[in-house]
């Protein structure tokens, strides 16, 4: 029988480790009986009861009035790593939310939404325990009386069990404890032997195992015969110069054994756009970056340039994408097209190089290739060799890279007024159009909108 992993989280103090050892039957995971930290990192305990094996992760809690900022992102990173790591590894099983008795907060409200909206997508089983009760009279009262809270804070769960995870005390409390200890084992059998448990787990593994890139830059610079060129198929509609994508286009894909959802983009700062035109293709773009950040966030930024002078263009799209939208926090390679005339394809990032370092243009990777198809046998090679370098520029910024993709969520506007120290009296139209290259018209209308959403999220 499959071992099962389970992974436990909830706020620091919750008795998450004395969980694992009332599963366990014995002291598997230190404990402390202060609120102070015990798990700085992930813990992996191996434990069997009733003929079943589990792996059980022990997790830290994430506390950011506690830990501050910079250990907060850390601590979900490590989430992140985790998650990811099993998700590659057969998946979660199951979910306990440690809960202590007490006043709800925002913080376990905060838990529960990073882990299992955010890291989880809400397709793992999930079962609340509430630890801290060896005072009840019944402990399932607790939940009686407390539900209405936890249902006013959006949190659903899919069982729940209250116990004490306190052990030595006195002769009744010792009752409750081994009552607990059954009341645990019984919830984690019920919701990781089902038959729905494995349909979700699968679709957990599944959403874990897809990578997600955006493919951005100017109109003509072969966006859609670089998809073409990965897929090893025409899945992309592509024009010789037109404009062939109005709206963001998502496309599957795999190659090397791995999956991909490849989002491919209208070119930005187009010299055909008019001032509607262009707004529509930046909001456009917005939306997709805010769909992808809530659906697990993005992997890598694939920038599409075709050989030539670099432009002022070029750096609009750059800053538009890389640090207007996606806050320079995502992955970047720079995939440079339609050197099929070259001796030899990389000699021209040689000689180039600086070109782009004048315009600021910093990037992670880049691949010097050919996307045209179907021309002569010398042409053919290198379209097959540029297949395999793309192929592999893109999986060593996602699967072999070792942090997760990036999630913007909530505040990416608020890190975007504050990296340019835009306060109420400063022009935002002003830095989109200097520093985005934005028509003056559009900038405005922009502007406008940012003003708007900051206006609500201001008052919500």
């Amino acid at each position: 029988m499959r071992t099962k992993n389970i992974v436990l989280f909830g706020q620091t103090g919750a008795g998450k480790s004395s969980v694992i050892n009332l599963m366990a039957g014995e002291v598997k995971a230190k404990t402390s009986l202060s609120t102070e930290r015990c798990t700085m990192h992930w813990e992996e305990h191996s434990i069997a009861f009733e003929g079943c094996n589990y792996k059980v992760f022990d997790t830290i809690g994430l506390e950011e009035h506690q830990l501050g900022i910079e250990k907060c992102l850390d601590a979900i990173t490590n989430a992140r790593s985790l998650v990811t790591k099993l998700g590659k590894e057969g998946g979660i099983d199951l979910l306990l939310f440690c809960v202590r008795s007490g006043r709800f907060t925002s913080i376990i409200q905060k838990n529960y939404r990073i882990f299992y909206g955010s890291l989880c997508e809400m397709k793992v089983p999930i079962v609340l325990v509430v630890t801290g009760l060896e005072e009840e009279e019944n402990m399932e009262d607790w939940w009686t009386r407390e539900k209405h809270t936890f249902d006013k804070g959006g949190i659903a769960v899919d069982g729940h069990v209250c116990i004490t995870a306190a052990s030595h005390l006195n002769e009744r409390h010792q009752e409750l404890y081994e009552l607990s200890r059954q009341l645990i084992r019984k919830v984690v059998r019920e919701h990781t032997d089902t038959e729905d448990v494995l349909t979700r787990n699968t679709d957990f593994r599944t959403s874990m195992s897809t990578r997600n890139i955006v493919l951005f830059g100017q109109s003509g610079a072969g966006k859609s015969s670089v998809i073409n060129l990965m897929a090893g198929k025409q899945i992309a509609e592509t024009s010789c110069a037109d404009i062939c994508t109005m709206h963001w286009e998502e496309h599957s894909i795999a190659f090397d054994g791995y999956n991909y959802k490849v989002f491919d983009t209208i070119g930005l700062g187009e010299p055909q756009f008019g001032i509607d035109e262009y707004l529509e293709a930046i909001v456009n773009a917005r939306n997709l970056i805010t769909k992808l950040d809530n659906e697990g966030g993005i992997d890598l930024l694939l920038f599409c340039v075709r050989a030539g002078r670099i432009t002022a263009t070029v750096q609009n799209n750059y800053r538009l994408f890389h640090e207007f939208l996606c806050e320079q926090k995502v992955p970047i390679v720079l995939v440079l097209t339609g050197l099929e005339g070259e001796q030899n394809m990389e000699d021209w990032w040689s000689f180039t190089k600086g070109q782009f370092d004048k315009y600021k243009i910093s990037v992670d990777g880049h691949a010097c290739i050919t996307s045209a198809n179907n021309l002569d046998r010398r042409s053919q090679q290198l379209y097959e060799e540029s297949r395999q370098l793309v192929r592999t520029l893109v999986r060593e910024h996602t699967y072999d890279r070792p942090e997760g993709e990036w999630i913007g969520g909530y505040g990416w506007l608020w890190r975007f007024i504050e990296r340019f120290n835009l306060g109420k009296n400063k022009d935002i139209a002003t830095v989109l159009t200097r520093r985005c290259g934005m028509p003056r018209e559009a900038a405005v209308l922009l502007a406008g909108q940012i003003r708007e959403e900051l206006a609500r999220k201001s008052s919500t």
